[in-house]
């Protein structure tokens, strides 16, 4: 904006009069922000009241379906043993439950370790030591890893290590053990620790975590039986003849290993594609079902609105995946190729894709499935046999390698696995060798055999990983920790029930669960409608408009808050748009419905009913109260109708319910679908309201230019006055000093 220094020489306040020419201009500019103030005022409140109609219309477009209203509950006759959750698809009963035992994990408690080690002793330094690479092997379930350790690790690098592998570890040195746990319970999840060498083994019983079983210690007794009474340099001697038919059995098992392998990976072949094979059969038999029921159900005058709509959604999708399938051409109904779902479905619903077209349909399909399942079973039943044959064939090499035995000694590690068959021949000697020694010493007593020392603190105690196991009417069913899905419900194993003892389980709608549902959907309802209501009542803002800058100025920011909320608190008041929402849903939720019996029910036969103009507090007119609901002090003195209901007939307040929620989700739907003047869910005017602010800003804008325009006019015509006064007063001033 440009200096401007003005009545220098008039004398004149310029500002002032020029301001006063152009006011008739600045009031329509500030008539206009006003007008464009109001519209953002009422775009504020309609966002604000739409975010929650669309909150309500959302929740009861859940509420028009069977599934938002199958809600069980499960009693159990002794919660101390078992919890059980119900899920909508559990069946109404009552069903009998023993729990057989409980899921453990894999847990080794070490035996107790000298008390100077410590998490930093090294390995070299614990027990008698170890001086070369000791390798232990972790198999954790189904799954192996050899870990390897020198002598200048520590204890806390075990500790790491094992926990690397997939278990739980530590060392506790105040008890002077080592402890060790499988990660998740059950028995597919448990652990073995098992020595690969010599020195394996020495740091297994160093740490305190070599345990033997019975099996174990007749593992040894029989080798130390095979020992030659004649020691060579320290090396126990096993004669010629042995160790030929020792290394015959090595080399015929070695063969058949390969052979097994090979059949295994066959195996698992043929189950993959017969699995895929089996989908597809379902698959295709799938969407034929789908359309026949459409076909078959569609036309029944007993189908309402709202079960219609869902076998239009199931048919929408089963046209879709045909069409991928190539059994459906889409082009044929006017869609391109790539049509989505909702384009399919708004040709059902309008009748461009007749019952006749989906007879059609179905037959094509049929066709298809006929010759497409025909052959597919073929295949899949080729496929079962030969899965039978090869686990025949393996079963028998198994059978086989089982045989295998060097007089009544079949070669194994200390804890009983075939390790010696994937190795070298002169490895396989050595071990032999080893394994046989070793024996020997345990048995005569020069070393100690694991798991059993002297005392109870000297021992290693294992306790293996274990299932979970019940009896659930009668079958038997298995888990690897103490929770089981079974039938819709989820039972929780708490305790083992005794021999005879068996745990009731009571299934039945939960009416606690229902009523609450039921509850909650009228809470949200009244509080939108008094919302509305209140919007739609306010008291009028006569006198009240949009301040300007210059009016702002003139009073307090408080002053100015409270004259704003004044003008947004009456800004829907009597508005045309809202009276029409309120009343198109008020109407709907006064609706009565039959139950295809010959039984008609609306709100009030629930005990469900508004407190009416006369009783009900202001602007809450059209809020629902339930009879006998101990929240609402309104009602709660009521008998509880609704509660009885459920209780004793839950399907007629399900059905009741389903239409009541489909009308007023119809009403608002209505209300939210995109027009010229609104978009698409939304219940008012935005595109509208839009086009009126856009309007105002351009007549903002042109009458700001014209104020401009005016002021920089009368500027330049002030400006020119006082130059020539400016010039009189200079030849004045030289005609006075002439005559002086």
């Amino acid at each position: 904006m440009p200096i401007r220094i003005t009545g220098m020489n008039s004398g004149l306040d310029t500002e002032a009069i020029i301001e006063a020419m152009v006011s008739a201009y600045s009031a329509k500019t500030d008539k206009y922000k006003k007008a464009q103030t109001k519209v953002t005022y009422k775009q504020d409140a309609w966002k604000a009241l739409n975010t929650k109609v669309y909150s309500l219309y959302s929740s009861v477009s859940n509420l028009r379906f069977s599934t938002a209203y199958n809600m069980k509950k499960t009693s159990v006759s002794d919660a101390t043993k078992a919890s059980v959750v119900a899920s909508s698809t559990a069946v109404t009963g009552t069903q009998s439950l023993k729990i057989k035992s409980l899921a453990t994990a894999g847990y080794l408690t070490g035996a107790k370790l000298d008390a100077a080690t410590t998490e930093k002793t090294k390995l070299g330094n614990l027990g008698t030591g170890i001086t070369d690479s000791a390798t232990i092997n972790v198999k954790v379930g189904s799954d192996s890893k050899a870990i390897t350790f020198d002598a200048d690790e520590t204890v806390s690098t075990v500790i790491d290590k094992l926990k690397s592998a997939g278990l739980n570890a530590n060392y506790d040195q105040a008890n002077q053990r080592i402890f060790v746990s499988s990660e998740k319970s059950g028995k597919e999840n448990d652990f073995t620790l098992t020595a690969s060498n010599q020195e394996g083994l020495n740091l297994l019983a160093n740490l305190g975590l070599m345990t033997s079983t019975a099996a174990d210690r007749d593992t040894y007794n029989t080798k130390a039986g095979m020992v030659n009474h004649s020691v060579v340099d320290g090396a126990t001697v096993i004669d010629s003849g042995e160790w030929d038919t020792l290394q015959t059995a090595i080399t015929d098992v070695q063969s058949m290993i390969i052979d097994r392998k090979d059949l295994q990976t066959s195996k698992a072949t043929a189950e993959s594609e017969a699995t895929v094979i089996s989908k597809k059969i379902d698959s295709i038999n799938a969407s034929n079902e789908v359309v026949k029921k459409y076909i078959d159900t569609i036309d029944d005058p007993a189908l309402s609105e709202s079960d219609k709509d869902v076998l239009n959604d199931k048919l929408t999708a089963e046209i879709k995946k045909l069409s991928k399938e190539g059994v459906v051409d889409l082009t044929a109904y006017g869609l391109e190729e790539s049509a989505t779902e909702s384009d399919i479905k708004a040709k059902l619903q309008s009748g461009d894709i007749t019952k006749d077209d989906i007879q059609t349909i179905y037959d094509n399909a049929k066709a298809t499935v006929g010759d497409e399942t025909s052959g597919l079973t073929a295949d899949l039943t080729a496929k079962r046999n030969t899965i039978d044959n090869l686990t025949t064939s393996i079963e028998t090499f198994d059978a086989t390698i089982e045989s295998v035995e060097l007089n009544g000694y079949k070669v194994v590690d200390l804890f009983g696995e075939n390790v010696w068959l994937q190795k070298d021949e002169a490895t396989l000697f050595n071990q032999a060798k080893q394994d046989i020694t070793t024996a020997a010493q345990y048995v005569d007593g020069t070393l100690q055999m694991p798991g059993t020392g002297t005392s109870e603190e000297d021992r290693a105690v294992k306790i293996d990983g274990a299932d979970a196991v019940i009896d659930l009417n009668g079958a038997k069913f298995t888990s690897s920790s103490n929770s089981f899905s079974i039938n819709g419900l989820t039972i929780q194993a708490k305790a083992v029930t005794a021999e005879n003892e068996a745990i009731t389980l009571t299934t039945d709608t939960d009416v606690d669960g229902l009523y609450d549902k039921i509850k909650d959907f009228f809470s949200e309802y009244n509080s939108v409608i008094n919302e509305m209501n209140k919007l739609y009542n306010a008291d009028a803002a006569k006198g009240y408009e949009p301040l300007t800058d210059d009016e702002k100025a003139e009073m307090s920011d408080k002053e100015v808050e409270k004259w704003e909320q004044k003008i947004r608190e009456a800004i829907l008041r009597r508005d045309g748009t809202l009276g029409d929402l309120i009343n198109v849903m008020t109407t709907s939720m006064m609706k009565s419905y039959e139950d295809g019996n010959g039984n008609t029910y609306s709100l009030g036969s629930f005990g469900i009913q508004t407190l009416g103009f006369m009783n009900a507090a202001k602007n809450e007119q059209y809020a629902y109260h339930i009879d006998g609901d101990p929240d609402d002090s309104s009602s709660s003195g009521s008998a509880d109708k609704l509660r009885a209901a459920i209780t004793s007939d839950p399907d007629s307040v399900i059905n009741f319910m389903k239409q009541l929620t489909s009308g007023l989700y119809s009403a608002i739907d209505n209300k939210m679908k995109s027009s010229s003047i609104s978009s698409a869910f939304t219940v008012y005017n935005d595109k509208e309201m839009e086009k009126e602010q856009t309007s105002y800003k351009e007549l903002i804008d042109k009458w700001t230019q014209r104020v401009t325009d005016m002021e920089d006019k009368y500027y330049k015509q002030f400006a020119a006055m006082e130059s020539a006064l400016a010039k009189m007063q200079s030849n004045s001033s030289s005609v006075t000093s002439l005559l002086g």
